[in-house]
């Protein structure tokens, strides 16, 4: 609702139309919606990877031809993403760990997971100082 709201603010008119699931991801594959909000999970750490992956959820074959050929260059994806925008970024989601005062060799690996092998224990846990408490 907050995006119908400001997209009428912009002079542009917009409904949100209720589907079962499945028609859903039919439309949005066959690219029969005008806009469609979605996320894009990063799933690994590879620049190339995360522009193809890009490509991939704006329908655009272009990534896909060039992995097709071995490799997506990063520098290529940059400029290709910047004239054909397959997706608008609207935000990026940052990754936030919360954990135990006493947990102590807590690090994350490339792919921004927990790395459980140095983790230990330390001395007693104390209680926050946060709101609430």
């Amino acid at each position: 609702d907050k995006l119908v709201v400001a997209l009428d603010k912009l002079g542009l008119g917009a409904e949100i139309t209720e589907l079962p699931a499945g028609e859903f991801a039919t439309r949005v594959a066959r690219g029969e919606c005008d806009l469609y909000v979605g996320q894009l999970p990063a799933l690994g750490a590879d620049p190339a990877l995360l522009w193809a992956a890009a490509f991939a959820a704006g329908g655009d074959a272009w990534a896909r031809g060039q992995l097709a050929g071995g490799a997506v260059d990063v520098g290529a994806a940059r400029r290709e993403f910047a004239d054909r925008l397959p997706v608008l970024p609207l935000f990026h989601r940052a990754l936030r760990v919360h954990h135990r005062t006493d947990v102590r060799g807590l690090v994350l690996d490339a792919s921004a997971r927990i790395g459980f092998a140095d983790l230990f224990t330390w001395g007693a846990p104390a209680r926050s100082k946060g709101r609430g408490r």
